[in-house]
C-alpha cells in the first residue's frame, strides 16, 4: 500500500510538471527617459537565442546565440514550478518614467505576456536576470543591418543605470496565501447578492501607502448587488502590509487583487 502510494504520488508531481511545460521564454527591457538600456532576448528549447538592441546598448539590431540543449534545458525546467498563466496580464507602479520588464512565455501550448514583471512575483525579476546573464556570456553573430557600438551610453553613466530601478512590491504579511485566507474568513456574502444568485470576481485596485496601510480603494471590475462594497471593506480592514521599495527607499505602490463571491 505504501508503495502504491508513493508511486501515484510521484506520477502526480510528473503530470503537474508537466502541465507547466514551458517551451518559449522572451523578456523585454523598456527605455526609460534616461538612457536605459532598451533591448529583448528569447530562448527556445533547443538553445536558439534572438537578441534585439533598440537604444542604449552596445549591439544594436537582431543578433542570434546558441547556447546548449543542455543549458536551456536547465532554465526552462528552472521556471516551469510556476504558473505563469495564472499571474496577472500586467502588474501596476506608481512611477511611470522608469524602465520595465516585460516577460512573455508560451505554456502549455498557451501564450502569455506580462507587463511591468519586475512588480510581479519575485522569480519574474529572477527570469529577467538570467536571462541577462545569457547576453553577456553568449557569442553572438548580427544579422543584415545590426551593429556594434563601442560607446553606446556615457561611461559616467553606466554605474548609475546599473542601480536606476529596483523595484520590490509591497507583501501582504504571511504572503499570497494567508491573503487568501483572510478574505475567505472576512468574507460577508450581501444578502441581495445571495437572494439573486449574483457570483463572479470583482477586481479592486488600490494604493499600499509608505506605512502598509490599503489606500484609495477603487473597483476596477465589479458585479454589483453590494458585492463591490463588501470587497472594498474587506481590503480596507486588512492588516498592515509589508510597504514597496524603490531603490532601498519606501514609496506608495498600486496593488491589485481579485476577491471572488461564490456560492456555497
Amino acid at each position: 500500500m505504501k508503495h502504491t502510494f508513493t508511486f501515484l504520488f510521484l506520477l502526480f508531481s510528473i503530470q503537474l510538471i508537466a502541465q507547466n511545460k514551458l517551451t518559449f521564454i522572451k523578456i523585454e527591457r523598456t527605455p526609460c527617459y534616461g538612457k536605459c538600456p532598451s533591448y529583448s532576448v528569447e530562448l527556445k528549447p533547443d538553445g536558439k537565442l534572438i537578441y534585439n538592441g533598440r537604444a542604449n546598448v552596445k549591439m544594436l539590431g537582431t543578433f542570434d546565440g546558441q547556447i546548449s540543449k543542455e543549458k536551456a534545458a536547465r532554465i526552462f525546467k528552472d521556471y516551469e514550478k510556476n504558473n505563469f498563466l495564472k499571474l496577472q496580464n500586467k502588474y501596476i507602479v506608481l512611477a511611470t518614467d522608469l524602465p520595465s520588464l516585460i516577460v512573455e512565455v508560451v505554456q502549455n501550448k498557451t501564450s502569455k505576456k506580462i507587463l511591468r514583471a519586475d512588480a510581479g512575483p519575485s522569480y519574474l525579476r529572477q527570469l529577467g536576470a538570467d536571462m541577462d546573464e545569457l547576453v553577456q556570456i553568449v557569442q553572438w553573430k548580427g544579422r543584415e543591418g545590426s551593429e556594434i557600438v563601442d560607446d553606446p551610453m556615457n561611461p559616467d553613466m553606466l554605474s548609475d543605470i546599473e542601480t536606476v530601478y529596483e523595484f520590490i512590491p509591497p507583501l501582504y504579511p504571511g504572503g499570497e496565501k494567508a491573503m487568501h485566507d483572510f478574505i475567505h474568513s472576512n468574507l460577508s456574502y450581501p444578502n441581495i447578492a445571495r437572494v439573486n444568485k449574483i457570483e463572479g470576481n470583482v477586481v479592486c485596485k488600490f494604493i499600499i501607502d509608505k506605512n502598509g496601510k490599503p489606500k484609495n480603494i477603487e473597483v476596477v471590475k465589479g458585479i454589483g448587488y453590494s458585492c463591490d462594497d463588501e470587497a472594498q471593506r474587506i481590503i480596507s480592514n486588512m492588516p498592515k502590509w509589508t510597504p514597496a521599495y524603490l531603490n532601498g527607499k519606501i514609496v506608495n505602490a498600486y496593488q491589485t487583487i481579485t476577491i471572488p463571491f461564490k456560492l456555497k
